[in-house]
């Protein structure tokens, strides 16, 4: 009587014991959803706000992979529309998983994910 279940004899080639032992580099390993923009052309935009509707259209360049620098020159002053602004400006930041970072008192940075701000000065030497 012969058994039901057999062992199949595993024959395998030196080329695949010698692909199984071969040694991988993760550091050479390109995953998915790494450096998205990755090859695409990036810049730095900047925009003048005079109004709501401008941070709308302008946030469009963060979502593209751009650095946008925000200038609020115009309308410092009111508050309300300052508010609603800055409350736009972190929900994209959020979306992108980005940075955004105070400039001066009228300019804000926003970048996308991958480039952070580094909120230290340099500062000049005086002569």
């Amino acid at each position: 009587m012969a058994p039901i279940l057999r062992r199949k004899k595993q024959e395998s080639s030196e080329e695949e014991k010698e692909e199984a032992r071969k040694f991988i580099d993760l550091n050479d390993m390109k995953l998915p959803n790494e450096d998205e923009f990755d090859g695409a052309e990036r810049s730095i935009k900047v925009a003048e706000v005079y109004r709501y509707e401008d941070v709308l259209k302008a946030e469009e360049f963060v979502y593209n992979g751009n650095i946008l620098l925000l200038d609020f020159k115009q309308i410092i002053n009111d508050d309300l529309l300052m508010r609603r602004i800055i409350d736009e400006i972190k929900s994209v930041s959020r979306d992108v998983d980005g940075d955004i970072a105070k400039i001066s008192d009228n300019i804000i940075a926003m970048t996308p994910k991958g480039i952070s701000i580094d909120r230290s000065r340099i500062k000049g030497t005086f002569y």
